[in-house]
C-alpha cells in the first residue's frame, strides 16, 4: 500500500506470506527471501545465507566431540514449518546417518521463536528424556531458553548445549557452563548483500541463472 520498491524478509513458514507476496510482484514490487525462504512463486530471488550441510556437519561434530559419538540428542526449534531450521534438520540427520550412526536424535521442540516457550519446551525435553546428553537449539530464542532450562535444572556440565546462533548475546551462558558452543554466518555481510541484491533487483540487473557482482565479491 506505501508502494515500496522491494521487500526484503526471512519467513518463519513458506505459505503464510505468499498470497500478499504474490500481490505485490503483480504490484510491480520486486520480493527478495533471505536466511528462510518463502514459496518460489512468491519472490523473485532468494539469498541462501550458508551451505546447510556445512552448518549442520559442524554442529553435529562439535556435539560429538562434547557429548560423545553415540550420545542421545534432542533439537530444539522454532517451528515445524521454518524453512531453514527444516533444511538443516535434514541435514543434521543425513550426517549423523553417515559419519555418527550411534547417534539418536530422540526428539524435536518447538519453541515458537519465544525465549519463555522455548525454556519450557527445553525443560520438558530433560524430564521426558533422561537420556539425553545434547541439545541442539537452531533458533536465536531456543538458544537462550535451552541454556536457562539447563542450568535451572542444574544439568550443567551434564548435558551439552551446542547450536546456530549468535554468540555476542549469549556470553553470560558460555560462562556459566550451559552453553558450549554456537554457530553463525557473518550477518553484517548477510544484510549488506540483502541490501544489494535489493538494488539489483529493482534495476532489473539480476538475471536467474547468471553471475552478479557486487562490492561484497561475484554471486
Amino acid at each position: 500500500r506505501q508502494h515500496y520498491n522491494v521487500i526484503t524478509l526471512s519467513a518463519d513458514d513458506p505459505t503464510t506470506p505468499a498470497p500478499v507476496l504474490e500481490q505485490a510482484m503483480k504490484a510491480g514490487i520486486k520480493v527478495i527471501s533471505f536466511d528462510s525462504d518463502v514459496l518460489p512463486a512468491a519472490r523473485n530471488f532468494f539469498i541462501q545465507d550458508t551451505a546447510y550441510n556445512t552448518i549442520a556437519q559442524g554442529v553435529i561434530d562439535a556435539t560429538a566431540k562434547a557429548a560423545g559419538p553415540d550420545a542421545q540428542v534432542a533439537i530444539m526449534s522454532s517451528t515445524p514449518d521454518a524453512t531453514i531450521q527444516l533444511a538443516w534438520i535434514s541435514a543434521m540427520k543425513q550426517y549423523i546417518a553417515k559419519k555418527y550412526p550411534k547417534m539418536k536424535i530422540v526428539t524435536i521442540g518447538y519453541g515458537q521463536s519465544n525465549q519463555a516457550t522455548s525454556l519450557t519446551q527445553a525443560e520438558d525435553i530433560i524430564h521426558s528424556h533422561p537420556g539425553v546428553k545434547a541439545i541442539l537449539p537452531i533458533d536465536g530464542a531456543a538458544v537462550v531458553g535451552t541454556a536457562q532450562a539447563v542450568s535451572a535444572l542444574h544439568e550443567t556440565g551434564k548435558i551439552s548445549v551446542i547450536g546456530i546462533g549468535d554468540p555476542a548475546p549469549n556470553q553470560r551462558y558460555f560462562a556459566n557452563g550451559s552453553l558450549q558452543a554456537l554457530f553463525l554466518w557473518d550477518e553484517v555481510k548477510q544484510g549488506e548483500l540483502v541490501m544489494y541484491v535489493a538494488k539489483l533487483a529493482y534495476e532489473n540487473k539480476l538475471v536467474a541463472g547468471k553471475s552478479f557482482t557486487c562490492p561484497l565479491g561475484t554471486f
